[in-house]
């Protein structure tokens, strides 16, 4: 799977450091140019972004030629899922003032803090490997700039992909200038296998993200709400509970097969607010079910009040947690149109914030009418 890497991780060429391995000018027999008919297979990336390579099977040797339509830096890398963090990347540019070619073996710790300045952009020496990048060059012609280096199929660095297993899902990313902040640009889903130069499309993770958004989007934006209008406002009638009960039930599983997707497609957890607040929420929703029944049992027709607990607690917490699903929706489509540059996404963003700020509205509305008139429903 093919992705861009990293605008919101704040990575430029002032904090991607050089120490003089692998970066400042070239290094072995590599000439600048890519020919193409040097290389054994071809992949069109994006339409900006070209990557050729050849495999030598008897010293098994990889050698790569990347040519990007953009005069800044251009990156190229293995990842365990098509997602930026834990990826094995090979970035570089071409200096504008000195020409000097910078190619260097990075690894992608995290979106925020680790290596790089606090961008998780980190060299491999930095992580306890090595610079697997054995020779390279490149050049910047106009607005085109073409890197070309090469490295072992096979390394025993930890945080290094392996190169030789089959498809591999792959990264990329490339900016307008040396010091452009590195963004998530046009990401798809592709495999390739660099031994027979087999290319696949696989949208398996986008299809999952999508999934995730709705089953959370219906369970909290729509079947919460009407279970809670029942419980709150319908109590007269003798099918009030049983519906509040159906519904919230099955909320609640939309909810946990969702956050089942998303501890699925992702390998690392608990790095964005989005996926911190998200699975605080679930774990108060699910708790929601259990609260409900003890209220049902505890309940005493000949009380004079109503208890904190169960009862207040049940209502404030099933409140509490739809506010903050609805708020954390957004932030998950945020998350999404950054990941996978989907044209739809900024328009669906801005359509659910007016819907989550009419709600909002609503709900505050309904509080003060509540709360003066005493008709809370309870």
């Amino acid at each position: 799977m093919l992705g861009g890497f990293g605008r919101n991780c704040n990575v430029s060429q002032a904090n991607l450091p050089d120490d003089g391995t692998g970066g400042g000018g070239p290094v072995g027999n590599l000439t600048p140019n890519i020919v193409d008919a040097e290389y054994q297979f071809t992949s069109v990336l994006d339409g900006t972004l070209t990557l050729f390579w050849i495999v030598n099977s008897e010293t098994e040797i990889i050698s790569f030629g990347l040519r990007a339509n953009s005069p800044g830096f251009i990156a190229f890398g293995i990842s365990q899922d098509g997602r930026m963090v834990g990826s094995d990347v090979i970035l570089g540019w071409v200096n504008d003032a000195t020409q000097e070619v910078v190619v260097n073996d990075y690894y992608i710790s995290a979106q925020t803090g680790g290596c790089g300045g606090g961008n998780g952009v980190c060299k491999d020496v930095d992580v306890g490997g090595t610079n697997d990048v054995l020779e390279f060059n490149g050049n910047q012609n106009g607005d085109v700039t073409e890197l070309k280096w090469t490295r072992k199929l096979r390394t025993t660095d930890l945080k290094d992909r392996e190169y030789a297993s089959g498809d591999l899902k792959c990264v990329w990313s490339y900016g307008s200038t040396d010091s452009d902040v590195i963004k998530h640009t046009q990401r798809a889903s592709i495999d390739i296998n660099l031994l027979t130069g087999a290319v696949s499309t696989d949208n398996t993770q986008k299809m999952k993200t999508v999934a995730h958004g709705l089953l959370m989007f219906f369970a909290w934006g729509f079947l919460n709400p009407i279970g809670s209008i029942v419980g709150r406002f319908l109590k007269r009638f003798k099918w009030w509970f049983n519906v509040h009960r159906l519904l919230q039930s099955f909320a609640m599983l939309m909810v946990l097969i969702g956050f089942i997707l998303a501890v699925d497609f992702n390998t690392v957890h608990l790095d964005t607010f989005h996926k911190i607040f998200g699975l605080m929420i679930v774990i108060l929703g699910l708790a929601q079910p259990v609260i409900g029944t003890i209220a049902d049992k505890w309940f005493d027709p000949e009380r004079k009040g109503t208890p904190i607990f169960p009862d207040k607690t049940h209502w404030i917490i099933g409140w509490g947690t739809f506010l903050a699903a609805i708020v954390n929706i957004a932030f998950g489509i945020s998350v999404y149109k950054d990941n996978f540059n989907t044209s739809d996404a900024t328009g669906l963003l801005i359509a659910y914030i007016v819907y989550g700020c009419l709600t909002a509205v609503l709900i505050l509305i309904y509080g003060i009418y509540a709360y003066v008139t005493n008709k809370g429903g309870h």
